[in-house]
């Protein structure tokens, strides 16, 4: 019998991160803490070192930070521990007091949420003191419990504050009761610049040198995925995060456990080292390969354990792979594969002829072309975001990054404006009128004119958002608009922006998401009131007449309208 020597340890880990055959016992980061590749595909988080900075440099406070489960809390408490070199090989306590390379004193509480009520109420009264005594706290907290706990020991005022300071998530310093507290809110970070970082790690070429010894490695499909990967991750990695962002700004956020557990599944596809088998054929690769697994399929068949992994579904349900796409004609009617990697081109073909070139052909072959392309026209990117997305999505990641507003931005700015108020792309590009008009989404023939706003009044730009991400200089931007020098709160943000598109070229829908339609009133109140109504005691009406708008303006005499 030939010897064999997989990478089983390795493979097992990472099917170990995702929950597809309930095997995710190292997706908790406290079963992770002596596990050797935990720390070598560990992603180090700019928040920890802001933690870190703060333990060194500022003088003894409390730091909570609270969030959802697998928001990687835990994780963070890690990467502190092992940077101040205090993480040692024994199993991390419930909570412990440590000594900082300062020399101050340290209590951490690994988990709050996890001790009983009484402990929690205990604890609480002695680490509200510690800044007092010299000393420093770390306290990792799911929201419930710690607020919860806090307006017992403290009562509602305080509570009310804390919630404050974890709403606003600026990662400054408040004196609540005397105590000073600094919170850091983990399910308001941007976990979408984690999953690139992940990946890269995850796919290090060191951690799969054992690959080579094995016997199967030639038609292993977890080894191709890790070559098809690692050749292309460029491309992967803009597509999975331009994905994320875009879950992200539909509210639809993803811990780092639910990113963890999509990228370790799909570079898998949930097989173990010892279930592969060593045979040459195309079909066996396809049916695991990265390309089908990140979207929730086995080779053209929806693979319904991997809907366990809210990722896939999510992924699933956006539908990218039955959306025509700008390589269609070159791919489906010349036939042209050489958008794809070399290996990829002959799959595809074979593919393709074996399936007469079916629906689920097509669809299987947008999947490869989204992730692998290797595309270097940045105009055929472009639109393949648009197809994908939306056509105002590349625009907005280029505003997000902080990009300078152009005319064009304000152009769409200014045509919805017109279509929100009037319900129509008005004549006149110099102003818009500010109707009462009703939300129905339909024009009405008659509006109430409440005042007029200038074109040259009303400015679109980025600024940088006041939420703190505790990443350094990576802060992101939202795009804003300025109205007669008032500045709309409400910032316009992705669906808004795909909204104003919409509406811009003619797609109005009456049924649109609540959210959506709360902005849209947010900016319109905040439009009308930095414009204030003529107080002469006239009337001014917009009527339709022959698809063309018409001003009229009415006064009273002697308790009549009369027109002026």
């Amino acid at each position: 019998m030939e010897k064999i020597v997989p990478n089983s340890e390795y493979i097992k880990y990472l099917n170990t991160l995702h929950n597809v055959g309930a095997r995710n016992e190292n997706a908790y980061a406290e079963s992770n803490q002596n596990n050797p590749f935990f720390h070598k595909t560990i992603v180090k988080r700019p928040t920890g070192a802001f933690i870190i900075d703060k333990l060194t440099n500022e003088e003894p406070h409390i730091i909570i930070l609270t969030g959802h489960a697998g928001d990687g809390k835990t994780s963070l408490l890690l990467q502190v521990l092992n940077d101040l070199g205090l993480l040692n090989e024994q199993e991390l306590k419930p909570f412990d007091e440590i000594v900082l390379p300062n020399g101050k004193s340290c209590l951490y509480i690994k988990d709050f949420s996890e001790l009983s009520e009484h402990e929690r109420k205990s604890k609480m009264k002695d680490f509200l003191e510690y800044p007092v005594q010299d000393k420093y706290v770390i306290l990792i907290a799911n929201t419930g419990p710690l607020l919860n706990t806090f307006e017992e020991i403290l009562g509602e005022d305080a509570q009310i504050k804390l919630l404050n300071l974890i709403d606003e998530n600026s990662g400054s310093i408040e004196e609540i009761c005397g105590s000073k507290i600094r919170t850091i809110n983990a399910a308001g970070i941007d976990n979408t610049s984690f999953a690139k970082p992940f990946l890269e790690n995850i796919i290090e070429d060191s951690l799969w040198v054992r690959c080579e010894q094995c016997l199967k490695v030639k038609n292993c499909p977890i080894k191709f995925n890790q070559i098809i990967v690692s050749q292309n991750f460029a491309k992967v990695s803009d597509f999975l995060t331009s994905h994320y962002i875009w879950q992200q700004e539909h509210g639809k956020r993803l811990t780092i456990r639910q990113i963890t557990a999509h990228l370790s599944f799909a570079i898998t596809g949930g097989l173990e080292c010892k279930k592969v088998k060593n045979i040459d054929n195309g079909n066996y690769l396809f049916d695991f390969l990265f390309t089908n697994s990140i979207f929730g399929y086995s080779g053209f068949k929806v693979n319904k354990d991997a809907l366990e992994i809210q990722a896939i579904s999510d992924i699933m349900n956006n539908h990218y792979d039955q959306k025509r796409i700008v390589a269609d004609e070159s791919i489906f009617i010349k036939q042209d594969y050489s958008a794809l990697p070399q290996k990829l081109q002959t799959l595809a073909r074979e593919l393709g002829i074996k399936n007469h070139y079916s629906t689920r052909w097509q669809a299987a072959v947008r999947r490869m072309y989204y992730l692998v392309n290797i595309e270097t026209d940045d105009k055929v990117n472009t639109k393949l975001l648009k197809d994908g997305f939306s056509n105002s999505y590349p625009r907005y990641l280029e505003l997000r990054r902080g990009a300078s507003t152009n005319n064009d931005d304000k152009m769409l700015v200014l045509d919805a404006l017109a279509m929100i108020f009037i319900g129509d792309t008005y004549q006149s590009k110099n102003s818009i009128p500010l109707t009462l008009k009703r939300g129905s989404g339909i024009t009405q023939s008659v509006q109430m004119v409440h005042d007029v706003v200038y074109s040259r009044d009303i400015k679109v730009k980025t600024l940088y958002s006041n939420k703190c991400n505790f990443d350094g200089e990576r802060r992101r931007s939202e795009l804003r608009m300025e109205v007669c020098g008032k500045e709309i709160t409400y910032p316009i943000a992705l669906p808004l922006l795909n909204y104003f598109e919409d509406i811009r070229n003619g797609i109005v829908t009456t049924n649109i998401d609540p959210q959506l339609s709360h902005g849209i009133d947010s900016i319109k109140a905040q439009i009308l009131a930095c414009c204030a109504q003529s107080e002469d005691g006239r009337l001014e009406l917009m009527v339709m007449k022959t698809n063309k708008w018409e001003t009229i303006t009415l006064y009273e005499e002697n308790n009549k309208w009369k027109l002026d």
